[in-house]
């Protein structure tokens, strides 16, 4: 069958306009499905980006040389706190005899003055044991404390 004097009506009274914003809202959708697929292939991308520098060659040599430079620090700080504290209890030790008020001032000063260099070091040791725990505790640098360093310090948490 033809078409009828109505049909030409119909498609008169719609226009070109109806054809133009079939078209729009056509382009409008596949721009939406579009941008999200790009935006969700972003997020793969900048994972890929992420782990790779976490995880890659240069970032696990980093994290494992921080983990055996900061286990020798921390060995270090340990030996200086221990002669500190030595040389604080020989010093102590050699004045035990004597009445407080009799030791000379310039001895109850050093003596004190070292007593404070003790705490100084051990904080200094806390804050490093301290990073090095945390570290220790991220999946992203777990992975690089191997060999015989340890799993973490807690010799002077208290001071």
């Amino acid at each position: 069958m033809g078409q009828s004097w109505d049909d030409y009506d119909k498609a008169g009274a719609k226009g070109p306009m109806s054809l133009a914003l079939k078209a729009l809202f056509g382009l409008i959708i596949l721009v939406a499905v579009g941008g999200t697929a790009f935006y969700a292939l972003g997020w793969f991308g900048e994972a890929g980006q992420v782990a790779k520098e976490e995880f890659g060659p240069r970032g696990s040599l980093r994290k494992y040389t921080w983990f055996k430079d900061a286990a020798q620090q921390l060995q270090a700080k340990k030996a200086n706190i221990e002669a500190a504290e030595a040389d604080l209890a020989a010093s102590k030790a050699e004045w035990a005899s004597t009445a407080p008020t009799e030791v000379p001032r310039d001895v109850r000063e050093a003596m004190d003055l070292r007593r404070k260099e003790v705490l100084g070091l051990k904080a200094n040791f806390n804050q490093l044991a301290a990073e090095y725990n945390a570290n220790v505790g991220k999946v992203n640098w777990s992975a690089m404390n191997v060999d015989d360093l340890p799993s973490e310090f807690t010799e002077y948490v208290n001071q």
